[in-house]
């Protein structure tokens, strides 16, 4: 008599163990998928936002026979688990070129530029490495940031402590952007230094539209 009490108790529970032991596969299920949504939103170097739909527009500092305005938007993104790539229409910033260019947010918050052979450069460290004097290469270019508390006026906005990091190849070439929090850049030259031009040219942030 008590084997076959012992044998009802066991069906009767094996049920419930089985439906319960799937409804915790489910919300194992559930949690990863949730995991992998949070470690893809919060890739961010504050001094470099990079929502699709961003838009940047900058006008030369003093007209000249330059060009007198460019456009830069993010009009593309994708995100894994260490990373999100996005897509820029136009990176004048160097060389002055209108390109499509992709650029790489590290989970660090490092901010990596691709090139043609599809190299990977560091082009705006992480946070924590943001000060002065820190030094570092982004492929041919000698980089460094020259002051960590610079202030911009723009046409339309002053803003306060700004990143100022300077690029330079050789004595040929040299490349400037001034970074502001929650904005990007907001002031950049791209100039020949060698043989020296008669006038440094600057561009300043005229008008930014967030998407985030």
């Amino acid at each position: 008599m008590k084997e076959m009490i012992h044998s009802f108790l066991y069906f009767s529970f094996l049920p419930l163990f089985v439906f319960t032991s799937f409804e915790c596969s489910t919300i194992d299920k559930k949690s990863d998928d949730k995991q992998l949504n949070d470690s893809t939103a919060f890739f961010q170097n504050e001094f470099f936002p990079v929502s699709v739909g961003n838009h940047w527009r900058y006008s030369i500092e003093k007209p000249g026979e330059e060009k007198d305005n460019y456009d830069v938007e993010i009009t593309d993104q994708e995100k894994t688990f260490d990373e999100i790539k996005v897509v820029f229409n136009s990176f004048p910033f160097f060389w002055l070129k209108e390109e499509k260019t992709t650029l790489i947010v590290k989970e660090s918050g490092d901010v990596y530029i691709i090139d043609e052979n599809k190299n990977e450069s560091l082009l705006i460290p992480r946070d924590s490495d943001i000060r002065e004097g820190f030094n570092w290469k982004m492929g041919e270019w000698n980089a460094s940031i020259i002051n960590t508390h610079e202030k911009i006026k723009t046409m339309n906005v002053v803003y306060e402590d700004c990143i100022h990091i300077n690029y330079t190849i050789s004595i040929s070439f040299n490349s400037e952007l001034w970074l502001s929090k929650n904005t990007g850049i907001v002031k950049w030259g791209f100039n020949r230094t060698n043989p020296p031009s008669l006038n440094f040219t600057y561009y300043l942030l005229d008008k930014f539209e967030s998407k985030h």
